[in-house]
């Protein structure tokens, strides 16, 4: 749009209005100072060049308000700014410079009907991540986005378990269904999961990233309580510090049947990877069953061993990407990657695999676009000609 200059400091006395949209409209200016009708329902000002504090006042109908990509600072721990918002629905105030400790019971407290929130991209919002809502307040809300902040801590478990006694003894069970805690280098200590349960459960939470929050400590599988998140699509822990230690998939995949991408990348996982991906003559897990959902495995960068499991690919149509690359794996690769029809991407490099390369299965792979074995001296054999692909 050809909208130019500052935001219209008064539109009170327009008590029809219910939607202002000027979303990517060049607006510039600060907007402490404007005062909005009792009437509106969705205010969206985001992709503008807004700049200085939140106003002080916002109408009680609001159920949306989006403000990203601006300019804004300020703090969001004003008493007065939230505190009639008890029908706000979405708050969105990524990327801009807010600065907030996420600890003012008035901006918990008042927004009991939120459903989504995000905070992303704003380095100088420090504090704890805000579990403790999720227990009092935030009944409702099922995304919560502190990628690219400064937040530090979740709270502690002393904190948790007080918390939890005084609030309830009976299960709850979290919308939360998005989770993204990536890119948080100031975040430290253990993710208290399993210290909310049985309180407080996690079935609903489809999407959890913790990747690059490389201050995070504990055990990756019994503090996330990974296994209890029955409904989980994506899990992203690349480039995390938890405890050494195998990666927890094969128990994983028997619960959480409707994990689409995973990565551990870079998760100091270590051990055969025959304990990730059991043999069938070895074990009763019905591998292919587990894994029919999933797109991407992305296991790059550890320190796992032994051979690649043929069971990895056997009559898994939907599998597209998977990164071995860089641990220590041996082994010839399997003939059986023939069954993963519609793979795009195996990068094997950087690994001790050995004998010749099956060509006749990669030449099988019609989708294949990414195949990459450098790095590995004892493989042998030739790759498939462009005119056999």
């Amino acid at each position: 749009p050809g909208l130019t200059g500052p935001f219209p400091t008064s539109l009170e006395q327009n008590h029809k209005l219910q939607i202002l949209m000027l979303r990517g409209a060049s607006l510039d200016g600060p907007i402490d100072t404007i005062e909005l009708p009792d009437s509106l329902v969705l205010l969206d000002v985001a992709r503008n060049f807004l700049t200085g504090s939140l106003p002080s006042r916002l109408p009680s109908s609001l159920q949306s308000l989006s403000l990203e990509d601006n300019f804004l600072s300020g703090s969001l721990d004003d008493d007065t700014t939230f505190e009639r918002c008890t029908e706000l629905r979405e708050l969105y105030l990524e990327n801009n410079r807010f600065q907030h400790t996420i600890v003012s019971e008035t901006f918990l407290s008042s927004l009991s009907q939120l459903q989504e929130l995000d905070l992303s991209d704003n380095p100088n919002i420090r504090g704890e991540v805000p579990m403790m809502a999720l227990l009092w307040w935030w009944n409702n809300l099922e995304v919560l986005d502190l990628h690219d902040t400064g937040i530090e801590q979740f709270p502690s478990s002393d904190a948790i378990l007080a918390n939890k006694n005084i609030n309830s003894t009976t299960t709850t069970t979290a919308a939360l269904k998005f989770l993204a805690l990536h890119q948080t280098p100031s975040l430290r200590g253990t993710v208290p999961f399993s210290h909310m349960m049985p309180e407080l459960t996690f079935t609903q939470l489809t999407h959890l990233d913790l990747t690059s929050a490389t201050g995070l400590t504990g055990d990756m599988s019994d503090d996330l309580s990974l296994s209890s998140m029955t409904s989980l699509r994506y899990l992203f822990l690349a480039h995390t510090n938890f405890t050494p230690g195998t990666v927890p998939l094969s128990s994983l995949l028997q619960k959480l049947t409707n994990l689409v991408d995973v990565s551990f990348k870079n998760s100091r996982r270590t051990g055969p990877i025959s304990s990730i991906i059991p043999n069938s003559s070895s074990s009763s897990i019905n591998w292919n069953a587990m894994m029919t959902n999933l797109v991407l495995l992305d296991l790059e960068d550890n320190a796992l061993t032994g051979n690649i499991p043929e069971e990895l690919f056997y009559t898994n149509s939907n599998l597209q990407y998977v990164l071995l690359n860089r641990n220590q794996l041996n082994g010839t690769i399997p003939s059986s990657v023939e069954q993963a029809k519609n793979l795009k991407m195996l990068i094997l490099n950087d690994n001790l695999l050995s004998g010749d390369v099956p060509n006749d299965s990669i030449a099988s792979l019609k989708h294949l676009e990414y195949l990459w074995l450098h790095g590995n001296p004892s493989l042998t054999g030739s790759l498939p000609c462009d005119d056999e692909k």
